[in-house]
């Protein structure tokens, strides 16, 4: 995985990043695409969570089938160039603290665990299509690569 290197923004990718970048069909794939190549290329210090590796399983395996799914999710493990992510002893503690003061409850729980891996982590942004899921966490800048201005 890719050394730690402070002069570099750290962006963490939502899973849906992901789907769409391994879609053709999306009309979200060449944003997608070209925002992780950037941070396989050094652009940026690119993250992902292990937890986003099984979501993008789930999703793509309905959609292009299990073997596709585990080829997509290879391709990214077998690469030395980004940062994988994984939850620490503390993150269920940083989930309650964010449970008790975001008044959270239900599936956003998925979200929730994400947002305390990042924190843990001192990762800088999230690049999301669900801006919404991830808004409003302090010093958390959060990214829709989709959005064209």
């Amino acid at each position: 995985m890719v050394k730690e290197n402070k002069k570099l923004k750290k962006i963490a990718l939502d899973t849906n990043i992901l789907v769409f970048a391994s879609n053709k069909n999306s009309a979200y794939h060449g944003f997608c695409k070209k925002l992780i190549l950037d941070g396989l290329n050094g652009k940026f210090a690119l993250c992902i969570a292990d937890k986003t590796f099984y979501e993008l399983f789930a999703v793509l395996s309905n959609i292009q089938g299990p073997d596709q799914a585990t080829q997509v999710v290879q391709f990214y493990l077998e690469k030395d160039n980004f940062e994988l992510l994984h939850s620490t002893p503390k993150t269920a503690s940083v989930v309650l603290e964010l449970i008790k003061d975001k008044k959270i409850k239900g599936k956003y729980i998925h979200d929730l665990v994400l947002i305390a891996m990042l924190y843990e982590q001192n990762i800088d942004a999230i690049c999301t299509n669900n801006v919404k899921d991830f808004s409003g966490f302090s010093n958390l800048e959060v990214i829709n690569p989709v959005v064209v201005s």
